[in-house]
């Protein structure tokens, strides 16, 4: 979490998830038991949500199935899962680095671990367009084994999904302290809620200063208190130390990731880093916390400098106080305190016990602790005893389970031997058993009842199976859960039947309604709407039956009539039959039919033409006899016989104008 972090980290922040680029959603709602079944189902369709097939693999351990109904409601509300590992759930807060979110762990979830949820940071594009950017995080993640301290966050990992690279770390409960210096701007904390703040970062900076490394970029945002005490964040850019022994050849510094009104004057000159730079940022954040205001109006130290800014006291202070922060805050680091020991000393005033002192103090606590055990303990213990015991009673008179054992263990560690205190720790834990099924067991209902949310009531389940598999109330839950998964089978089964309806598809809606008849074999509108469309079935059939003898018939008497080359007769035959079923049989036969007409009427066109040119010449050939021209007549004759052979027109006037022509000639020769 790194600057301007918008939110407050805590469990009430409203989800922000990744929203992707499109989805597709459909919604049931079909009448069962008079009531409405509203079922969504989205399937995002974004580069980073991958819920695999692999979270679905036969696995029947409680674990296992816990992830998978993980999985199955991130994918329902859209969520992205990063490594098909981690679901990003809210937005925790976001800043120049990267954003953090929120998310379960879906491997803890099936190894059953009690804190399932972490942090994820994810690298901003800005940022991991960085050439170290990666760098920076993998350090991060490196240095938390040699960075485990109390005050400081605990990173679990890093790694990368795609062209996504993010950060695993610790989820805590509380908030930034930027965020909660907005509720004392102007103000300040009082010094019981500043002083502690201001030990815990010192002490974490103290354990990273002794392993030589320099936040570097220390600042309200990167610092987070919960209800523990404060943690520090963000030593992924931490620097190490010119006097470190190791050397590491990527620097920190090289990504400017600096903040200029928590930036020592130094930092911002790029000098090597010193522990001092941290001591100033330390005193700055001090002087916030006492006043609710940066000592110089969140000037860069340069311009501290250039103006000789002077903070203003503190009144609440006392002057040894006092003195620690101004020395704390002098901008020129030869001048400044030198470490962050130093500073918290100063103004804690811690000294060192001579140890003369140190052993009487010793000797005093181990004498007082003897006479104690001696004399004192035992019947205080009794009379404590008693006490824890009859509290116990009294919780679990008022039906007050978790009162109850606690107060009967207390009973147990002070006397183990105490009469009826195993009992009555027996009867408390069996009765907080029973009021967390009934807890649990409710939840199941308002899933199925209320929000018909098959995952959210398989979930309420999974939790009773965690705290009794056996159960009457688990076995009750289990029992509902199962009818109501019966339940949507079902409307889900009908839903489908009437769009398979809708769709003339009634192998579909048997199918569909066998699914619902295989639950409950007697339901009216599965039968009905399985009867209906075995009706159908067989009218169809009866009609395909019909329609195929009607084509037979129809293809029978084109192939005929072809045949008979009745050509007209073939296609029309070949038309009707394609009315009926588009074969290729028929589709070849009317191409055949309609080719082979066009060609008889172009012949016959052909013939009509011919015989009008011999009807021409014989006409010629007539007059030519008439004028006695018989030379004439003979050749037009013969002419019409070449374009019709065997004209009987043609042949009686070839024969004519011959007999003439030579009757002609024995006149002549008479003559």
């Amino acid at each position: 979490m790194s600057k301007n972090q918008s939110k407050d980290i805590n469990n009430k922040v409203a989800p922000t998830v990744f929203k992707p680029r499109s989805f597709q959603e459909s919604k049931i709602d079909t009448p069962v038991a008079n009531q409405k079944t509203v079922i969504k189902v989205k399937a995002p369709q974004h580069e980073l949500t991958r819920i695999r097939q692999s979270i679905r693999v036969q696995d029947n351990s409680i674990g296992f199935e816990a992830a998978k109904l993980e999985a199955d409601d991130a994918l329902q509300q859209q969520k992205i899962v990063l490594n098909n590992r981690f679901v990003l759930e809210s937005t925790l807060g976001a800043g120049g680095m990267g954003t953090v979110y929120k998310a379960q762990d879906l491997r803890k979830v099936e190894a059953s671990d009690i804190k399932t949820a972490v942090a994820v940071k994810v690298l901003n594009d800005e940022f991991k367009s960085h050439p170290d950017a990666f760098v920076s995080l993998q350090r991060e993640a490196s240095r938390s084994h040699i960075l485990s301290h109390p005050n400081i966050v605990t990173v679990h990992d890093f790694d990368r999904d795609g062209d996504v690279i993010f950060m695993t770390m610790e989820l805590m409960d509380g908030r930034p302290l930027d965020s909660l210096l907005r509720d004392y701007s102007g103000t300040g904390m009082s010094l019981d809620k500043a002083i502690p703040i201001i030990e815990d970062y010192c002490s974490a900076l103290s354990f990273a200063h002794q392993k030589h490394f320099i936040h570097s970029d220390l600042k309200p945002g990167n610092l987070f208190v919960t209800d523990e005490g404060t943690k520090v964040l963000d030593f992924g850019i931490a620097r190490i130390s010119n006097v470190a022994a190791v050397q590491d050849h990527f620097d920190a510094g090289d990504l400017g990731a600096l903040t200029p009104a928590y930036a020592s004057l130094e930092m911002l000159n790029g000098e090597d880093p010193h522990p001092s730079d941290d001591v100033y940022a330390a005193a700055l954040i001090a002087y916030e916390l006492f006043t609710g205001n940066h000592p110089f109006g969140r000037l860069p130290a340069s311009e501290v400098r250039d103006k000789k800014l002077k903070p203003k006291p503190i009144k609440e202070l006392n002057k040894r106080q006092w003195q620690a922060l101004e020395s704390a805050l002098v901008v020129e680091r030869v001048k400044r305190t030198q470490s962050i020991e130093d500073f918290w000393n100063a103004f804690a005033n811690k000294k060192r016990l001579p140890i003369f002192r140190f052993i009487s103090a010793l000797l005093l606590i181990v004498t007082m602790w003897f006479g104690y055990n001696t004399f004192i303990a035992p019947s205080e213990m009794s009379k404590l005893a008693d006490s824890n015991f009859n509290k116990a009673n009294d919780c679990l008179t008022k039906q007050e389970a978790q009162c109850a054992i606690d107060s009967a263990k207390a009973v147990l560690k002070l006397n183990p031997n105490f009469t009826g205190a195993e009992s009555l720790l027996a009867k408390a834990e069996k009765l907080k058993l029973a009021q967390e099924l009934m807890v649990l067991f409710a939840d199941v209902h308002q899933c199925i009842y209320t929000s018909k949310d098959i995952v959210c009531a398989e979930k309420a389940l999974y939790s009773m199976q965690k705290l009794a598999k056996n159960a009457d109330k688990t076995l009750n839950a289990e029992d509902e859960v199962s009818a109501f998964k019966e339940r949507l089978t079902i409307a889900l089964a009908l839903e489908s039947a009437q769009k398979c309806w809708q769709d003339n598809t009634f192998e579909c809606v048997i199918h569909q309604s066998n699914i619902v008849l295989t639950l409950q074999p007697e339901h009216p509108d599965a039968s009905s709407l399985k009867q209906q469309a075995q009706q159908q079935i067989n009218q169809l059939e009866n009609k395909r039956i019909a329609e195929k003898k009607r084509y037979d018939a129809l293809m029978t008497k084109a192939n005929g009539c072809f045949e008979l080359q009745n050509f007209a007769c073939a296609k029309q035959s070949a038309d009707k039959a394609l009315n009926i079923s588009s074969t290729s049989e028929a589709r070849i036969l009317q191409r055949s039919a309609e080719m082979a007409f066009v060609e008889q009427n172009r012949n016959a066109l052909e013939k009509k033409r011919t015989q009008e040119r011999a009807d021409s010449m014989i006409v010629q050939a007539r007059k030519c006899l008439v004028k006695k021209q018989y030379d004439c007549a003979i050749a037009k004759s013969e002419s019409a016989l070449n374009l019709v052979p065997k004209y009987l027109s043609a042949l009686e006037t070839l024969k004519q104008a011959t007999e003439e022509r030579q009757k002609l000639k024995t006149s002549f020769s008479l003559q």
